[in-house]
């Protein structure tokens, strides 16, 4: 007996399943959003703009993404796991060592910040972690401009701020060595005079006890 064909197989796949999947008007109303050179809305990657542009070079670009995974560990604890990662001797860590490196993260994010000033800090936000489109931020830091004249002013204004963050990064990480030495420094000067102290004054002696 012939085995009956299942009706979906008859009737075919929608063709809608094989359409590409646009998105929906609230959502491509979104900042993160623009008008691509053929009028359609897509979701926009700066820094992949930018590259392609040739406005920035794989450093900046590289700095950019540390900079960035830096902001999303220190702010919401976020951190991605490399694929090729092996365990470490000590074990993962607890929740102390976990908040001592977040501390030390936003310690270098602060000095990048402390470094570029706090309009181009915020426009950095605005730029790798909202993933505000040029046009988008053009309408909020440019509103007396307008159309890409306006666009083309921020894209290049942004390319500007990420050539100067490997500068900013790397001495931002200086600062913190530095930091670190010298609190290493110190507290071995203070444990060294502890010592010298002690040796002084000499073990403490209780007088006979009384009967």
């Amino acid at each position: 007996m012939a085995r009956r064909k299942h009706s979906a197989a008859n009737k075919g796949l929608p063709r809608t399943l094989h359409a590409p999947q646009q998105p929906t008007p609230e959502r491509s109303s979104k900042p993160d959003y623009e008008k691509d050179e053929q009028g359609h809305k897509r979701r926009v990657d700066t820094l992949l703009t930018l590259r392609k542009a040739k406005r920035i070079d794989s450093e900046a670009e590289s700095i950019a993404e540390r900079w960035r995974k830096d902001y999303l560990f220190a702010c919401f604890g976020a951190r991605d796991i490399p694929s090729n990662a092996t365990p470490s001797q000590d074990g993962p860590g607890d929740a102390h060592t976990r908040g001592l490196e977040r501390a030390l993260v936003a310690e270098r994010l602060s000095y990048v910040h402390d470094i570029l000033g706090d309009e181009t800090h915020d426009k950095l936000i605005l730029l790798l972690i909202e993933g505000v489109s040029f046009s988008a931020m053009a309408q909020e830091l440019l509103p007396d401009r307008s159309g890409e004249a306006a666009r083309k002013e921020m894209a290049i204004s942004c390319a500007t701020l990420l050539k100067i963050l490997p500068t900013a990064y790397r001495t931002a990480c200086q600062l913190q060595r530095t930091r670190r030495d010298n609190d290493r420094k110190l507290a071995r000067k203070r444990k060294s005079s502890r010592i010298r102290s002690a040796e002084f004054t000499g073990p403490s002696h209780r007088g006979p006890a009384r009967g």
